[in-house]
């Protein structure tokens, strides 16, 4: 495939083998300036569009402020709701214990009551022996 020059170039040898394209007279039209471009005549209000984005940050930080104080109070409920769980897994826990010790009494159970004469045994030492 060989390239040809365009007809207005043909007669002219390009000089050390450089070819020469010609410029673009018109705008890409991937560059062009669209219909409504030409109508814009007023200049926009800058100090007014520069208020405006003031007052929409201050009104964003304010909005942040006010999540960051639920998000405290929340935290604050939170270590108070896991203190109140901590105290009623004890309460369960004591409460689970003193169940064993009165049924292994009621039900006459003798695993139980070895378990009770060893806790004693250890409990006063080798004094008993």
């Amino acid at each position: 495939m060989t390239l040809q020059r365009p007809r207005q170039y043909a007669q002219i040898p390009p000089p050390g083998g450089t070819v020469f394209v010609p410029a673009f007279r018109d705008t890409p039209p991937q560059y062009q300036l669209h219909a409504n471009h030409n109508n814009a005549n007023a200049s926009p209000d800058f100090p007014a569009l520069v208020m405006e984005i003031y007052s929409k940050m201050d009104s964003l930080k304010q909005h942040v402020e006010d999540r960051n104080r639920v998000i405290a109070e929340l935290k604050g409920e939170n270590v108070d709701l896991q203190r109140q769980v901590t105290d009623l897994q004890g309460q369960i826990t004591e409460l689970e214990r003193r169940y064993e010790v009165i049924h292994g009494w009621l039900s006459d159970d003798t695993e139980y009551m070895d378990r009770i004469r060893l806790r004693h045994i250890l409990d006063r030492g080798p004094s008993i022996c």
